[in-house]
């Protein structure tokens, strides 16, 4: 199965765990795709990365929504899974995963599910491990995401929630 990865890098000092990240892919999986969304980092740092199977997006090409105070900057990782979707193959299975993550196996080399989306869940304040997400780029997920980002804005905005 051909799997696609999805990670953000956010300044130089990240990217030695995407050096480890693509490494550790590239080893455990046969056939992948991985993008790469990154925010000011020196762009000689990547150019020496001639791989078609990885692609890097520029954020500041990504037009984000409803991310205007520092409040919803805290949870931009929903918002920015949420845009990705849209630089991501339709239909397929996309690993959303942070970059200081190792992939040691295939993660869905077991995987015979029909799902929209798995997560991983932690005994915390807030349960969802939004590190590591598998889903399938559909309109479901899509819309997924969107109400997710949407009740997120609900909760930073009120002082009750």
């Amino acid at each position: 199965m051909h799997l696609n990865f999805a990670t953000t890098v956010f300044g130089n000092s990240y990217l030695t765990f995407l050096f480890a990240l693509i490494g550790s892919i590239d080893k455990s999986v046969e056939s992948f795709k991985l993008y790469v969304f990154y925010k000011d980092i020196d762009i000689k740092n990547i150019q020496g990365i001639n791989d078609s199977r990885i692609n890097f997006v520029d954020l500041n090409s990504v037009n984000f929504k409803s991310t205007t105070t520092i409040h919803h900057l805290i949870s931009s990782k929903i918002y920015l899974w949420r845009e990705a979707l849209s630089y991501l193959p339709e239909e397929q299975t996309v690993l959303f995963i942070d970059v200081d993550t190792i992939i040691n196996k295939n993660p869905t080399e077991k995987l015979n599910l029909d799902f929209n989306i798995i997560f991983t869940k932690k005994n915390e304040k807030r349960p969802i491990n939004t590190g590591v997400l598998i889903v399938k780029n559909n309109g479901f997920v899509k819309d997924f995401f969107e109400r997710w980002a949407q009740r997120t804005i609900q909760i930073i905005e009120d002082k009750n929630l």
